[in-house]
């Protein structure tokens, strides 16, 4: 920043100087680089809160089909074992088959 200098002995009229420190505060740099570290955190704990809950989802719906699954195939082979023994409970017919 481009401003006037204070006056110092031996200059015989105010003088322009450049201060870059002029401005700026003190640890504004350090300031930004926490800043740009606690977003990426935030962003990462954000991200992963959206793996967790999308897991968990995916999770029940899986444990739901596989529910059904287990439920329909021991009702098929409840249904095999009832044809199954079927026969053996029916009477046997009398007389040769011709």
């Amino acid at each position: 920043m481009i401003r006037w200098c204070p006056r110092r002995r031996g200059l015989p009229a105010p003088v322009l100087c450049y201060d870059a420190g002029v401005g700026t505060r003190v640890g504004s740099r350090s300031r930004r680089v926490l800043g740009g570290l606690g977003l990426a955190a935030l962003l990462l704990a954000a991200y992963l809160a959206g793996i967790l809950t999308e897991r968990m989802r995916f999770d029940a719906e899986r444990d739901a089909v596989l529910r059904r699954l287990d439920t329909a195939l021991r009702d098929h082979q409840r249904r095999l074992m009832e044809a199954e023994m079927a026969p053996a409970q029916a009477p046997a017919k009398a007389g040769p088959a011709r």
